[in-house]
């Protein structure tokens, strides 16, 4: 399966060292132009300016048209960039929503793995 993705789900999957789920579970990873520049942004972490400077092969980044105005407010430019790129590419399937909460989860696992390998605990899962 080929999927798209904005920054996010990345960032995070990257911070918490697991984005090589990806290739497990997609075909390819999708992303347009501004999300590969968000990534790079001198504000991101050094982690994530590190992994997209030498991307993956199963990365694929994509320009697409740019949008006459926002349809949807609210969205920066990378969330708006990959909306364009799903909507061109019909047979991908979008996993903002599906990986920014696997993205959560795996990140509260190994949140919890780091606070018990240093003797503390976490007192409830949200």
């Amino acid at each position: 399966m080929i999927v798209i993705a904005d920054a996010s789900p990345l960032h995070y999957l990257i911070l918490v060292q697991a984005v090589d789920v990806l290739p497990r579970l997609f075909q390819r990873v999708l992303i347009p132009d501004e999300v590969c520049s968000e990534l790079r942004h001198i504000h991101a972490p050094a982690e994530v300016q590190r992994w997209i400077a030498a991307p993956p092969l199963w990365l694929d980044v994509r320009s697409v048209a740019a949008a006459a105005s926002s349809a949807i407010p609210d969205l920066d430019a990378g969330e708006e960039a990959a909306i364009r790129l799903g909507n061109s590419r019909r047979s991908a399937g979008w996993i903002q929503e599906r990986l920014s909460s696997a993205a959560r989860r795996v990140a509260t696992v190994a949140a919890d793995e780091l606070l018990y390998r240093s003797g503390h605990s976490r007192v409830a899962h949200s």
